[in-house]
């Protein structure tokens, strides 16, 4: 069995990515808070997709702070999405750290030792959880998916972290809270923090083990459903007072660390150890290159804000010789009148877009943030070879198909229906179905030919994406429905009741199945358009993902089969605006093993078991 998921989504990491052109000298856009002078806008920022995040800590006489939300128009404008104003008390400062993973965004207000979970729905920003903790709770926050990280660093310098995370009832209970290693202490640990799914990694900038001050950064991964500290990162050349790990950033299997002076890139081996791949100096000393981090795949954004008069934001793209390249620096509009913007002092990165902070470091400076485009380079090797024969084609417009595609084609189903392929009469030979949208019925035929459903029943609801699957490992493929993060299955092709009921990923992500560890037995996996990630879990419960990595682009449909016969299901795309399919024969960001046409333009790829 093998499942295509028929959506088109974003994605990046399959082909090879090259610099990107030079960075336009002025933003693209100002987000700028309430232009509230010395509210420190843009202390904090955060970016997922479309949505951004910008804190001002300093907002109000008395410094309660605020948060601002903003939304891009389809004209690639933005606007103010929500100004949240009265959530702290007198001294909160709301805003001193957010992060974002949509539809949620967290805030933390370390005065006031909380920090805050909000939702979107339907546009509007709604608070759904209000967490509390000891002295400088809020200091810093992470968010993914149903994840929260809060930090509370102390007067003392001494911190923790606090893990919470949503469950299917509802509510942020605390998970677990992770520490300093005991010889730590006053190192300020959680003073910077970072999730990738099932692994985290917090920032000791004050951590003395190296050396008086030089910092450190602890790696903490979910093992048997208990979160155990499984590395400690030291810079290859400690310095004192070096302030290692101020900031940090970890995604596609990279963890990108900053300091005062330079920022360090660990790669994770095949081992599974975290080794130093390089570091990344500062031109000149006394820039504070490194104060921020931030790290989308194999693109880096690093933060000066002590370069020249009012700081800047650099890019950095590492190219397949493992080289990371500079791809340019921004600084900002200059404001005679108010000199000293701190730009740099946060910054947030997405495959296309670059978000930096410049707060101020002044009572007049009015701040914001900064919104910058980053287009990409892309080499692409040519199609070549055959159609793979685990691939069928279909035509959405006119319901024909041809499976495999070599072979004779035949009409089935109406234009809007969704194609499923699978081995609905249990003889190993996939064959076409149909769900209906519109009335929520599947229609499955036991032959790959012109005919009438041999089975029908209603299935789910408007707005579900079927999956096809063997399920309970007995040779037969039903199906399932995904529905805003809710993965129902059936383990007969009828109606009634789900046999299994689970959460898996987020109501916005594209939900994929596949056998991914070749037991037989079919598994959920989910994309997320908003990083361009694919989450696989190895069972059907609500959990982390066992395996994660970039995969695509823009504009790809992803697709699910067992390209080359090994037994183990991995993904693929079609790339619609020049009908190429890409093939990867591992789950891992990687150069495609196969590339080849689809026979004609508007077509899309099945995968199944088809001969």
């Amino acid at each position: 069995m093998m499942v295509m998921a028929y959506r088109l989504m974003l994605a990046l990491g399959i082909l090879v990515l090259l610099a990107l052109p030079a960075l336009a000298d002025d933003p693209e856009h100002r987000l700028p808070g309430d232009l509230e002078a010395g509210a420190s806008t843009g202390f904090s920022v955060a970016l997922d997709g479309t949505t951004a995040a910008v804190g001002a800590p300093r907002a109000g006489t008395d410094d309660r702070g605020a948060l601002y939300l903003y939304s891009q128009n389809p004209d690639g404008s933005w606007r103010e999405a929500a100004a949240i104003t009265g959530l702290g008390t007198a001294g909160a400062r709301v805003g001193a750290s957010v992060d974002l993973s949509l539809p949620r965004a967290v805030v933390g207000a370390p005065g006031q030792n909380r920090a805050t979970i909000f939702t979107v729905v339907d546009g509007f920003w709604n608070i759904s959880q209000t967490l509390t903790g000891n002295e400088g709770f809020g200091t810093e926050v992470a968010i993914e998916g149903s994840t929260v990280l809060v930090s509370a660093i102390d007067a003392d310098l001494n911190g923790t972290v606090s893990l919470f995370q949503n469950g299917p009832a509802g509510g942020w209970p605390l998970v677990t809270t992770l520490s300093s290693p005991a010889a730590s202490l006053f190192d300020r640990f959680g003073d910077a923090l970072a999730i990738d799914g099932n692994t985290v990694v917090v920032g000791a900038p004050a951590d003395s083990i190296a050396a008086s001050g030089a910092g450190a950064a602890h790696v903490f991964t979910l093992r048997s459903g208990t979160w155990q500290r499984t590395a400690t990162l030291y810079p290859s050349d400690p310095a004192r007072q070096g302030a290692f790990g101020r900031s940090v950033s970890i995604d596609a299997g990279r963890i990108a660390v900053g300091s005062d002076e330079g920022v360090y890139v660990f790669a994770r081996n095949s081992g599974g150890f975290w080794v130093q791949e390089t570091k990344i100096e500062a031109g000149t000393t006394g820039t504070l290159f490194g104060f921020d981090v931030a790290l989308v795949g194999e693109r880096l954004a690093v933060g000066a804000p002590g370069l020249g008069t009012d700081g800047a934001a650099s890019v950095f793209d590492r190219q397949p010789s493992g080289q990371w390249v500079s791809g340019g620096t921004v600084t900002p509009v200059p404001d005679v009148a108010n000199p000293g913007s701190f730009f740099g002092s946060s910054v947030d990165l997405t495959r296309d877009a670059l978000l930096v902070g410049l707060p101020g470091t002044t009572t007049t400076y009015i701040g914001g943030a900064d919104v910058y485009s980053l287009p990409l380079v892309i080499e692409e090797p040519p199609p070549t070879g055959p159609v793979n024969p685990a691939v069928g084609i279909f035509d959405p417009a006119t319901g024909l198909w041809a499976v495999p595609a070599n072979s004779a084609s035949f009409y089935y189903g109406v234009p809007g229906d969704i194609p499923l392929l699978g081995d609905w009469d249990c003889d190993g030979i996939d064959t076409v179905g149909m769900f209906r949208p519109s009335n929520g019925f599947a229609y499955l035929r036991n032959s790959n030919a012109f005919g009438v459903a041999e089975s029908s029943f209603f299935l789910g609801i408007g707005g579900d994406i079927p999956l096809a699957g063997d399920w309970n490992d007995d040779g037969c493929d039903t199906l399932a429905v995904f529905r805003d993060g809710l993965i129902l299955v059936r383990n007969s092709l009828t109606t009634g009741f789900a046999d299994e009921v689970f959460y898996y990923g987020l109501g916005s992500d594209t939900p994929i199945a596949g056998d991914w560890d070749g037991n037989g037995t079919t598994d959920i996996g989910a994309y997320r358009a908003t990083n361009g990630f694919a989450y696989l879990r190895n069972s059907r419960t609500t959990g982390p993902a066992e395996i994660e990595f970039f995969f695509g682009r823009p504009d790809d449909l992803i697709m699910v089969g067992d390209w080359d016969g090994d037994g183990d299901d991995t993904l693929g795309v079609l790339r619609p605006s020049d009908s190429v399919v890409y093939l990867s024969y591992e789950n891992e960001t990687r150069v495609a093993d196969e590339r080849f046409f689809v026979p004609a333009a508007g077509q899309i790829p099945v995968a199944g078991s088809l001969e």
